[in-house]
């Protein structure tokens, strides 16, 4: 028996299937799944194809060509990854004037176990 060719449309043969013997798999591999899936979608090209030009930590510094390989960089060094990481942080951290602290949170759940234990005392 021929394998049969990969669903994607590049025609290569698939391998056999190493899940169950004497089966094939319907594509060549994962990147040919992807890329099936995208045409499918209308999608021509793979998400994130471009590498960034600069810094995320927003220093306005250009990286590094990058190599073609791996990831891509997205700091210049550790210290703008930590710095942003930090900068990130402290915007979580403000605090939206009405917005309750973790403190007041305790009290008002607190307040209303009292009430809910007191209420089923009142009831026995």
């Amino acid at each position: 028996m021929t394998p049969p060719r990969c669903q994607c449309g590049c025609g290569q043969p698939c391998a056999e299937s190493l899940r169950v013997p004497g089966t094939y798999t319907r594509y060549v591999n994962d990147l040919h799944r992807k890329q099936a899936s995208r045409q499918r979608q209308g999608k021509t090209a793979a998400p994130h194809t471009r590498p960034p030009t600069h810094c995320a930590c927003g220093c306005g510094e250009t990286l590094p060509p990058y190599p073609g390989h791996g990831k891509f960089q997205r700091y210049v060094t550790d210290a703008h990854r930590h710095r942003h990481r930090q900068q990130r942080q402290g915007a979580d951290r403000a605090r939206v004037q009405g917005d309750l602290t973790p403190r007041q949170i305790d009290a008002i759940i607190a307040h209303h176990k009292q009430v809910l234990r007191y209420e089923r005392n009142r009831q026995s």
